[in-house]
């Protein structure tokens, strides 16, 4: 290897996939519980409250997952900010 030049590393579509995938799974949870307790907290019932604030969480996080994977392909492109240290 030339020195001050780093070798490309590139992440597997599965693995920008698996990355948003779950980072969307956790959101999904914890806004269907903040959007639930909002709703709860402002009259809504209970029952509704959740299912509304759950059907809401998984729409958002469906269109943030695709947005997520796209921005971090075009990530992949670039190697800016990645750097690669070999143990000695």
């Amino acid at each position: 290897m030339v020195v001050g030049t780093l070798p490309k590393v590139y992440d597997t579509r599965k693995r920008s996939f698996l990355k948003a995938l779950t980072a969307n799974l956790v959101e999904i949870i914890i806004d269907t519980f903040v959007i639930g307790f909002i709703l709860s907290y402002l009259g809504v019932p209970y029952e509704i409250a959740y299912l509304s604030g759950g059907g809401l969480a998984v729409l958002t996080e469906l269109l943030c997952f695709c947005t997520n994977y796209i921005v971090d392909r075009i990530w992949n492109r670039t190697q800016w900010g990645r750097e690669i240290v070999e143990e000695s």
